[in-house]
């Protein structure tokens, strides 16, 4: 595996990681339920919620409707603390491709 591959790798497992913390909200159960419909439904593992964001909201919004909103925050809230980021975002998507500038920036 090269070194962009690893690094890139590195950036999913802490946005996994945030993703997992911010889920929290809803108990381990509720967690489990959650990444498992991802898995289930987009077929992707969830080592690729980050490149594939913006479905990991839409699925989301299709589950839990209007609460997806303060689920989204939670995460989102997350990633800013873990990346240390300004709360200008407006989404989970945002908070996203801020961390990932943040991250890449300070890999170069």
């Amino acid at each position: 595996m090269g070194v962009r591959r690893r690094v890139e790798k590195r950036f999913d497992e802490i946005i996994v990681q945030c993703v997992g913390d911010g889920l929290e909200m809803l108990g381990s159960d509720g967690k489990s339920v959650v990444l498992w419909l991802w898995q289930t439904k987009s077929g992707h593992p969830n080592s690729e919620i980050a490149s594939h964001i913006m479905e990991f909201s839409k699925l989301l919004n299709e589950t839990f409707g209007m609460g997806a909103v303060i689920i989204e925050s939670h995460i989102a809230e997350e990633i800013m603390r873990v990346f240390s980021l300004n709360p200008d975002f407006s989404d989970l998507n945002s908070a996203v491709q801020m961390a990932k500038q943040k991250f890449d920036s300070e890999r170069k």
